[in-house]
């Protein structure tokens, strides 16, 4: 046996974040390193790219000699936002092929690139650079109309290169095996969760968080997405983005309401972005008007007033907002949300849920229990005696029986016990947890939707964490899982039809297509 004898190793970066993350020697072994870095100082120079572009993380190439003592040459290679190169292959004459992912909408392209736009919020891309790293061969975006990845390169002896990666898109040119995307994020039931079919192919989206049901027209529904809030009018069959008409778009999208007495005013709740408006039927949208979040913008939920719906509730990151004209302006309504011994240490509020009988008795699933309010968000009261560990549990879901609403339900997460039901408007609550847990698993799932038969409420659905859709036909005190057709077991999302409830519809974390 031969010990290994180490030739040589070396820092490669500057003064910023730098990563590697692709390798490839040449014939003469000039070794090729590709990855990432925010350094302004990174070592070498090409006429491809002189210097970081903005404030960003760009992709980078360098080229070293065989003895790792010398930089050949070096280059960045990105736009104004985040670029990443993730695979590297070098052919017989010395020329470097990268492939990575770009969110920049101005990445260097050349005359000729397959694709000269982005199509998605991230795409893959593709360049070649000369031997001495002074040119690009081609340089071109790689993508459909959701998120694109490339991470792996080949090059055969004839120079065509071969990539590999990951897809949301729902357009991605396919002419082999497989032509359309398998993964899908948003599925139906026609029979109370019996049996589920994917549906949206057209989605250029593989993760939904939340699903909202037009009150007037049950064909016309709402996703709330990672990309954007997108729209579909014949039950979920085709959907396209909301938004074009105007640049504040929201992403990362938890929740969405619709104004029953005026379905063309939505509204969306960002986690990243704060509350958007929309009154046009989601054409464009108006963000954060008239609030102030002492904060970086967040929003978890958002619910309308049935009764008076320029009445709106917004949970956020720290604490709930409340308007009373339509979104024009909103206030703080945190009185009693706080630690006692630190009044202004809210709570993140990742449900909300009013009252039918009562509109100024709405309920806050929160990251320190359940709160209520009977005035209106004027002052909040705990309302978490019996849940898991009281104030420690996070609450994720929370849904109100519409016939009796004394009686809700809370989902958990699972180490507090997966689902609890008051029949007391939240005085007390009691673990409902019969059946939910996966087979040979004592501890119940953890639950992060919820959804009610409004005419037969002692069914209820509860989307989880792991275990897909379980279903309760007697209020709650049994659970089953009712999967038949569903293969993705994290549930973010469940509602029902008012108008049919056979219809139940659920938005899962499907995952990319290679």
């Amino acid at each position: 046996m031969i010990d290994p004898v180490l030739l040589y190793s070396s820092y490669i970066g500057g003064n910023g974040f730098d990563q590697a993350w692709g390798v490839a020697v040449d014939k003469d072994f000039n070794v090729y390193i590709a990855g990432n870095t925010s350094s302004t100082d990174f070592p070498g120079s090409s006429p491809i790219q002189p210097a970081l572009n903005a404030d960003s993380s760009d992709a980078f190439v360098i080229k070293l000699n065989p003895s790792g003592t010398g930089v050949i040459y070096g280059t960045w290679l990105g736009g104004a936002n985040d670029d990443i190169a993730q695979g590297l292959a070098v052919d017989k004459e010395g020329n470097a092929y990268v492939a990575g992912y770009t969110v920049s909408t101005d990445f260097p392209k050349t005359a000729s690139a397959l694709q000269q736009s982005s199509g998605g919020y991230a795409d893959g891309f593709i360049a070649k650079l000369n031997a001495t790293g002074s040119a690009l061969f081609y340089s071109s975006y790689v993508g459909g109309n959701g998120d694109d990845s490339l991470s792996s390169i080949a090059v055969d002896a004839g120079g065509n290169a071969y990539v590999t990666g990951s897809t949301q898109s729902s357009n991605l040119p396919a002419t082999g095996i497989q032509q359309s995307r398998g993964s899908q994020p948003i599925f139906k039931s026609a029979d109370r969760a019996g049996n589920w079919t994917q549906i949206g192919n057209t989605l250029n989206t593989t993760l939904a968080f939340t699903l909202a049901i037009d009150p007037t027209n049950p064909n016309t529904l709402y996703a709330g997405t990672f990309l954007g809030v997108f729209k579909s009018t014949n039950g979920g069959q085709q959907w396209q983005t909301t938004g074009q008409t105007n640049p504040a778009n929201p992403f990362f999208v938890t929740g969405v309401a619709i104004d029953p007495s005026n379905p063309n005013r939505i509204y969306a709740a960002s986690r990243t972005g704060g509350i958007y408006r929309s009154t046009d039927g989601g054409q464009s949208y108006q963000a954060n008007t008239g609030i102030n979040f002492g904060g970086p913008p967040s929003g978890y939920d958002v619910v309308v007033d049935p009764v008076m719906p320029m009445t709106v509730y917004l949970g956020t990151q720290s604490g709930a907002f409340k308007s009373t004209n339509g979104g024009d302006a909103w206030t703080p309504i945190n009185t009693g949300l706080g630690l006692p011994q630190s009044p202004n240490s809210l709570p993140r509020i990742n449900r909300l849920v009013i009252d039918p009988s009562n509109r100024m008795t709405v309920y806050a699933a929160t990251s320190r229990g359940v709160f209520k309010t009977t005035d209106g968000g004027g002052t909040w009261l705990a309302a978490t005696n019996g849940i898991g560990q009281g104030g420690q549990a996070e609450v994720l879901a929370l849904a109100i029986d519409p016939t009796m609403p004394a009686t809700l339900y809370a989902g958990v997460a699972s180490f507090s016990g997966g689902l609890y039901k008051t029949t007391d408007g939240g005085a007390t609550w009691r673990a409902s947890n019969t059946g939910l847990n996966l087979p040979g698993v004592s501890t119940p799932l953890t639950v992060q939707s919820l959804a009610i038969d409004p005419g037969t409420p002692q069914t209820v659905y509860a989307g989880t964490s792991s275990g897909g859709v379980y279903k309760s036909t007697d209020g709650g005190a049994t659970w089953s899982a009712s999967n038949t057709g569903l293969p993705n077991v994290t549930v973010n999302a469940v509602v029902v039809d008012r108008v049919n409830p056979a219809n139940v519809y659920t938005a899962v974390s499907a995952g990319n297509d290679a």
